[in-house]
């Protein structure tokens, strides 16, 4: 008995993102964009809400802008990363990826519009669409959303798996299945992969399966050879599912090498654009914030010098991205023959009275924003470490060096959750690693609007 014809909606297990899924998507964004153009358009001019300008409506001038508007959100929509998702995702998640899109459309979109000499936009309208779009995008794939839930509990949209594997493995793959079962992967039987099954194809064909699953650990991998062969010709998908068990992971990524399959087991998340952009983005909003802070950083200059004798700054060897060794700039807050490698205390006598509160509202970070123009630093990453306490954090923390996958920053996730001072370097680890497994520009920007928003002053500062 050969497998059943599979349906032309269903998914495959395990892709990401799925092609048809993010097509839906692409159609679904694009008709709400118009029906949100649509509907600014006639708040503005047709409603009666507000004053409508003399004459009649201006249907062509917006007609005209309205496929350029649309191809401008699909770009935004894109480079937000909506159409690089699973296809079956929590809610919250795709909408606040939704919220993100629609803000970057609309600054696009404005921005064309405010560069376009030959035509005047009105700005109510502008408002109206900044209403508009994210109530027609969240509605918009809420309904598919809708539709692809029912279609996973479609009998024609299901697919049929078998999970064949070892355990830990294939418990691990069990419990992920069945806790996403609106992704619409069906377990219809299980096996046990050691030794292989010898009616092992006829199983499959027996249980009229879609797909088979492979769960092993690392050390079982050898099996898969053997498992591979006894399924013989048997016309169904086969997947090989890892589960790495103690192997320390950073963003793990499945693709290949030129047709070699290619299992990534840590890589850092500035690659290509993304690189460029975390970069660009550093440089130039840290060049403004160094010409906008020059002259308190000059201020405070001078009265580090006229309170205690020594130098204004101060440089401390840290450990930065790649394990690179750097000379961090901070303004002096110690008397200038206290600095050694002791950790800084809560009311630390070497203190003096101005670098107790340069300490308490962060300012001595302040010439840090040269280590970022220069690329030593990051205005967002992990909170470097001082060279002195670099082996015995490297020796009785592991993962420790992870963090050193990313540029060192001026603030990072630990700090905003309050992880400063005398903080466990255990949490701060957690928090760090955790930033790297979610790093997008997103949450970068978050990071420095509630380093803003909760201020530089903190208790554990000190």
């Amino acid at each position: 008995m050969t497998s059943p014809p599979r349906g032309i909606l269903g998914p495959p297990m395990l892709r990401e993102p799925d092609r048809l899924v993010n097509a839906l998507r692409r159609a679904c964004d694009a008709l709400a964009l118009l029906v949100a153009f649509a509907l600014a358009f006639w708040l503005r001019f047709l409603s009666g809400l507000v004053a409508a300008p003399a004459g009649d409506p201006p249907w062509e001038s917006y007609a005209r802008a309205a496929p350029a508007a649309l191809v401008l959100a699909l770009v935004a929509f894109g480079a937000a990363g909506l159409y690089r998702r699973r296809a079956v995702e929590p809610a919250r998640d795709e909408a606040l990826a939704v919220l993100r899109g629609c803000a970057l459309a609309l600054v696009l979109v404005l921005a064309a519009a405010s560069l376009y000499r030959d035509e005047s936009y009105s700005r109510l309208f502008a408002l109206g669409l900044a209403g508009t779009l994210p109530a027609a995008a969240l509605a918009g794939r809420a309904l598919l959303r809708a539709g692809l839930a029912r279609r996973a509990r479609a009998r024609f949209g299901r697919r049929r798996a078998v999970v064949v594997g070892a355990e830990p493995a294939r418990g691990r793959a069990l419990a992920l299945l069945a806790r996403h079962a609106e992704e619409g992967v069906e377990v219809v039987a299980t096996l046990d992969a050691d030794p292989p099954p010898d009616d092992l194809a006829e199983q499959v064909r027996g249980a009229r399966a879609d797909e088979v699953l492979i769960a092993l650990p690392p050390e079982r991998l050898a099996l898969v050879g053997a498992l591979d062969r006894a399924l013989g010709d048997v016309p169904v998908d086969v997947h090989v599912a890892l589960d790495l068990g103690a192997l320390t992971t950073l963003r793990p990524a499945a693709g290949d090498l030129h047709g070699l399959p290619l299992l990534t087991l840590r890589r850092g998340p500035y690659v290509g654009l993304d690189g460029l952009g975390k970069r660009a983005f550093d440089v130039v909003a840290g060049g403004a914030l160094l010409v906008l802070a020059a002259p308190l950083l000059l201020a405070l200059g001078l009265l580090v010098r006229l309170t205690s004798p020594g130098p204004a700054l101060y440089r401390q060897e840290r450990v930065g991205w790649g394990g690179r060794r750097f000379f961090m700039l901070k303004l002096r807050t110690m008397r200038h023959d206290a600095e050694g490698p002791t950790r800084t205390l809560r009311d630390d006598p070497r203190r003096t009275r101005l670098g107790a509160l340069l300490r308490r509202t962060s300012l001595d970070e302040l010439p840090q924003l040269w280590n970022v123009l220069r690329g030593d630093m990051s205005l967002v990453g992990p909170r470097p470490e001082r060279v002195e306490h670099f082996p015995e954090l490297e020796r009785r923390l592991p993962g420790f060096m992870l963090r050193h996958a990313v540029p060192a920053g001026m603030t990072g996730w630990a700090q905003v959750h309050g992880l400063r001072g005398d903080a466990p370097v255990e949490e701060r680890l957690r928090y760090d690693l955790e930033y790297i497994q979610r790093w997008s520009p997103w949450l970068d920007l978050r990071i420095l609007l509630l380093t803003c928003v909760r201020g530089f002053a903190h208790p554990n500062a000190f």
